[in-house]
C-alpha cells in the first residue's frame, strides 16, 4: 500500500513539472497534505496544529480509547483504534505505555498503532503545513 501511495505521489510530481526541473516544495506539500487529510487552506492547516496540540481534554480522551482498545467488542476496539490514529504523534506516549498493559489486545494494538504512525510521514507533515500556512495572510491565521 505503501508503495502505491509512493508511486501516486511520484507520478503526481513528474506530471506538475517540467522534465528538467524538480518538483518544486509548493507541488510537494500539496500531494503530501492532500494524501494524509489536510486541507491546505489556513482553516484546514490552523485544525492539523490545533489537533497536534496536547491538552487535558485530548490526553483524556486518548487514555479512555486505549482502554476502549481492550473492549470484548470487535466494533468498539475497531472505532477506537481508528480514533486514536487520528491524534497521531500526540497519542505516541500514551500508547508506549499501552504495549505493556496486561490485556494483550491492548497490548498488541498500540505496538500496531505506534508502528503505522511511525511509518507515516514523520516531520515532513507538520513542515509542510508550517511551509503552506506562511502563505496565507495574518488576518486568515488570526483565529489561531
Amino acid at each position: 500500500m505503501r508503495a502505491v501511495a509512493a508511486f501516486l505521489l511520484l507520478a503526481v510530481l513528474s506530471l506538475s513539472c517540467r522534465a528538467d526541473e524538480p518538483p518544486s516544495d509548493d507541488d510537494y506539500d500539496l500531494v503530501l497534505l492532500k494524501s494524509n487529510g489536510v486541507k491546505p487552506d489556513a482553516d484546514g492547516l490552523l485544525a492539523f496544529f490545533r489537533n497536534r496540540a496536547a491538552d487535558e481534554t485530548k490526553i483524556k480522551r486518548i487514555r479512555e480509547l486505549i482502554q476502549q482498545m481492550g473492549s470484548p467488542r470487535f466494533q468498539v476496539r475497531d472505532k477506537a483504534t481508528k480514533e486514536l490514529l487520528e491524534f497521531n504523534v500526540t497519542a505516541m506516549k500514551d500508547l508506549e505505555t499501552a504495549t505493556s498493559d496486561p490485556d494483550q489486545e491492548i497490548a498488541e494494538r498500540a505496538r500496531r498503532m505506534i508502528e503505522q504512525i511511525k511509518n507515516g510521514p514523520g516531520a515532513s507533515l507538520p513542515i509542510a503545513a508550517a511551509r503552506q500556512l506562511r502563505k496565507h495572510s495574518l488576518d486568515e491565521i488570526a483565529s489561531f
